[in-house]
């Protein structure tokens, strides 16, 4: 399903001042204190998944190293070593999925609050809307209930207006008024919600650099051995950030091509 304005029957309650941007004194009042709160959920989310990959090579440590640990001793056998090497890079999905989509989707969500919060706090951004919401049957989300909400009601009945937007997720915090520092925000953070193939194959990468390097740093490899894997590491890491900014780009051509709602 290809993005398009969404266009459903009018909501009473919203006024034609509301609707052709202007802000009630009400909401000149609250805003700021909306936007400072989704701000601290965002910051908060960002620290954990930050907090989330520095407690596997922390944990590891506290139990002396990993070499010693009592699931390396299981690897003597074939299976297990099997198993081992069938489970990476599922594994190296999942921690490139964090590192890529999760913490850069955290981030810059926390940078678009701050970036509303500040405009809600000045004068001449009074008068006006300061974020909008992309509708998007592509981004990262709960299911989408639109088929079935519109089929219980019937072809005609009053949900079936409103089958563009159940069925799509929403991107908010989108800044009216874009500037380069927020445009390059918002693409990252179409970049995290809206990831296309390419960008999951890029953060596999970066995720399996991930692994690599915390597994033969919490070992610990020493010597010569240890310039080895560090030249392994940054191989993976050089290869993935430059699969991920390539993939970026094509993400951010096709996102802003779209219209914004």
């Amino acid at each position: 399903m290809s993005d398009k304005e969404f266009v459903g029957p009018p909501v009473d309650t919203i006024s034609e001042r509301h609707e052709a941007g202007e802000v009630s004194r009400r909401g000149l009042l609250l805003r700021p204190l909306g936007y400072f709160g989704i701000a601290i959920v965002w910051f908060v989310l960002t620290v954990v998944v930050l907090a989330l990959l520095a407690a596997i090579p922390y944990a590891i440590l506290q139990q002396g190293d990993l070499a010693s640990s009592p699931g390396v001793a299981k690897f003597k056998d074939p299976g297990e070593v099997v198993a081992a090497l069938i489970a990476l890079p599922i594994v190296a999905v999942m921690f490139g999925a964090v590192i890529c989509l999760l913490l850069v989707g955290s981030f810059s969500l926390f940078i678009l609050s701050l970036i509303a919060f500040s405009r809600s706090l000045r004068p001449s951004f009074a008068k006006e809307r300061l974020t909008t919401t992309r509708w998007t049957s592509e981004a990262i989300g709960p299911v989408r209930a639109g088929n079935l909400l519109s089929a219980a009601a019937g072809s005609g009945g009053p949900l079936s207006a409103y089958r563009e937007v159940l069925d799509k997720q929403s991107l908010s915090l989108i800044p009216v008024r874009r500037t380069k520092f927020s445009g390059a925000v918002t693409a990252l953070m179409f970049f995290a919600f809206v990831p296309s193939g390419a960008i999951v194959l890029a953060s596999t990468i970066l995720g399996l650099a991930y692994l690599v390097t915390v597994a033969w740093v919490t070992w610990p490899v020493t010597g010569p051995t240890a310039v080895v894997w560090a030249v392994v590491s940054t191989a993976l890491t050089v290869v993935g950030v430059w699969r991920v900014h390539r993939a970026y780009l094509r993400n951010v051509a096709k996102q802003f091509a779209q219209p914004t709602v």
